[in-house]
């Protein structure tokens, strides 16, 4: 385990779409919370700022950590998502399946390797996101009115993190289509049935959704996540990972 977990780092690290994925979730989505803050009460004509004061409220440290954990949500998931598509389709796609039965290790044991370098590498993002969008704001000067900034960096951490892992979904997918294509689909058609089930009021008992209602949570109108729906999204997670390490342990040459 630990030869094919070392082997899976390099790959990781070599790669352009983690290193993509990466940049997309550590500082674009604090960034961008950050213009949408800046944006409100500066034209109220605008159409852009309209949209952004619907998201942002009153500004401030509050309406900035809560749209950033609302981006992230959907922004962590999909770019998580292209990775762990990448990580388990590449082999397939690149044509070098066969090759890995060469190896001193089982196929079982470089799918868990894989699924470990994808949740070290969640933990990480997650926290340097957060300490990205901890800065930015410190930097800009936001009002605090009151707010527990450690609170609701906690919450941003927790939405990225969630999303990020249950983005491991989608390496079933992957594997059982043998390339990367219909996982990447798979992200996609996921982030809208998570978007639907919201809209029918089903949203905690969908996964995928979770982190979303997570990130608006004590807003008004919406039905707070409860522990069931979480243990739920954790066993998704825990039944498609081991799923994954199954089929790849049957696998064959191709």
């Amino acid at each position: 385990m630990q030869r094919a977990f070392n082997v899976e780092v390099m790959k990781f690290r070599r790669s352009p779409v983690a290193l993509l994925a990466t940049v997309a979730v550590v500082l674009l989505v604090p960034a961008l919370s950050l213009a949408m803050s800046a944006l409100v009460g500066r034209n109220p004509a605008s159409t852009l700022a309209l949209k952004a004061e619907a998201l942002v409220g009153d500004g401030g440290w509050e309406g900035y950590l809560n749209v950033a954990s609302q981006v992230s949500a959907a922004a962590v998931f999909v770019a998580s998502g292209f990775v762990v598509s990448w990580i388990f389709g590449r082999e397939y796609a690149e044509r070098t399946f066969s090759s890995l039965f060469a190896l001193p290790v089982s196929l079982a044991s470089i799918a868990a390797g894989k699924l470990l370098v994808l949740a070290i590498w969640s933990l990480l993002t997650a926290t340097a996101m957060v300490f990205i969008a901890g800065t930015l704001g410190a930097t800009a000067s936001l009002e605090v009115d009151g707010l527990n900034i450690a609170g609701s960096l906690w919450k941003l951490f927790i939405v990225s993190f969630s999303s990020s892992v249950l983005a491991m979904t989608v390496s079933v997918v992957a594997s059982i289509t043998r390339g990367y294509f219909a996982s990447v689909g798979a992200v996609i058609v996921l982030v809208a049935f998570g978007q639907l089930s919201v809209l029918f009021g089903v949203g905690g008992w969908f996964p995928i959704a979770v982190p979303g209602l997570l990130a608006v949570s004590g807003s008004e109108g919406v039905p707070p996540v409860i522990w069931p729906q979480i243990i739920f999204a954790c066993l998704t997670v825990a039944t498609t990972s081991y799923f994954t390490i199954w089929w790849w342990g049957r696998s064959s040459a191709i």
